[in-house]
């Protein structure tokens, strides 16, 4: 009998460094706004109306944090200091933080419940563990991560996109961070975020992305240091509102010439290498200032006509005439600047 017991355990204990035993997936596609009325109308009719089973079916359809925190809460008071009751909620409350971007309110109540069960170990498996999947603030899909219902401002940071087909933001969306992001689906489209004025892809691997698409309304892309960008995010023209794009410490080799809207007002290139001899920025008449400082070599860029755009190079802003100047012109104008 206690070898049963002791393989048992060992066997247990072996899944549980696998896989995070309080984890619960999301495995129906229900909105935020959907799950909360399901809360409040429980929540009105009778405090008892809270159970495991409807806490159960709310992480199951959803990760958004207004709606988890409110689970949580109406979990804790339900249970009112009854131990079994604890025991019945145990696997919502630890699944509400198991391997989920949860709030700082919905961390604190589940902490204060199982700290007062004497439960804190389970807690510390539940946040803490390192395997398994890992849901963001939205719900996924069949074949994508649905954010609709999330905040303006999306931290999407350092995550890994594995086994996504596609992301869908909501409307209301205004800036988007995908910094550090890896595995990210084959086609790129970030037009869902309609409002999206700002997008950052800071250091993020776009090794597979094919095919990139950005809210019409962008105002500001960063891709600076960008690993693997796809030769379509060289050709920005199409985005009329766009005025400011970052390419820092971007690697040109084998790529296409940068095409970028008339509009556009700063470009920030520091760093950047292999950039073509000669960057015709011409077509850029409201073109303000061109960050050029650490590139490597004579890169020239020409400029529109009538601007007063600015060339920084070591600190200081040059004027760049349209034309290029000869080899030698250029040395000592670099030397005196």
């Amino acid at each position: 009998m206690w070898y049963g017991a002791y393989k048992d355990y060992v066997s247990g204990r072996k899944e549980m460094l696998m896989t995070n035993p309080y984890f619960v997936d999301i495995t129906t596609e229900k909105s935020p706004f959907e799950c909360y009325q399901k809360i409040k109308t429980a929540a009105e009719n009778d405090s008892s109306a809270i159970t495991p089973e409807l806490c159960l079916d709310i992480l199951q359809s959803t990760n958004y944090p207004p709606v988890i925190s409110a689970m949580v809460k109406r979990a804790a008071f339900a249970i009112e200091g009854d131990t079994r009751r604890y025991l019945n909620f145990r696997r919502v409350l630890l699944g509400a933080v198991a391997q989920r971007e949860s709030s700082e309110e919905t961390r604190r109540v589940v902490y204060a419940m199982t700290e007062r069960y004497h439960d804190k170990a389970a807690y510390e498996r539940a946040v803490h563990s390192e395997a398994g999947k890992f849901l963001l603030q939205g719900y996924r899909c069949q074949y994508g991560l649905n954010l609709q219902g999330s905040a303006a401002q999306m931290n999407l940071r350092y995550h890994d996109f594995s086994g996504y087909d596609k992301l869908v933001f909501d409307g209301n969306v205004r800036q988007i961070d995908l910094g550090h992001a890896r595995n990210l689906p084959k086609r790129l489209d970030l037009s869902s975020a309609e409002k999206a004025e700002a997008i950052s892809l800071n250091c993020a691997d776009l090794s597979g992305v094919e095919k990139l698409e950005l809210p019409r309304g962008i105002k500001k892309a960063d891709f600076s240091r960008v690993r693997n960008m796809p030769d379509a995010a060289f050709d920005l023209q199409k985005y009329e509102r766009l005025r400011e794009a970052g390419f820092a410490a971007l690697d040109f080799a084998g790529k296409p010439l940068l095409k970028l809207p008339e509009q556009i007002e700063k470009v920030d290139l520091r760093g950047a290498k292999n950039l073509s001899r000669r960057t015709d920025l011409r077509a850029c008449s409201r073109l303000k200032e061109v960050n050029a400082e650490g590139i490597a070599g004579e890169a020239e860029f020409l400029l529109p006509d009538e601007s007063q755009a600015q060339v920084r190079r070591r600190g200081k802003s040059v004027r760049r005439v349209m034309q290029p100047l000869p080899s030698w012109a250029a040395y000592y104008r670099g030397r005196a600047a």
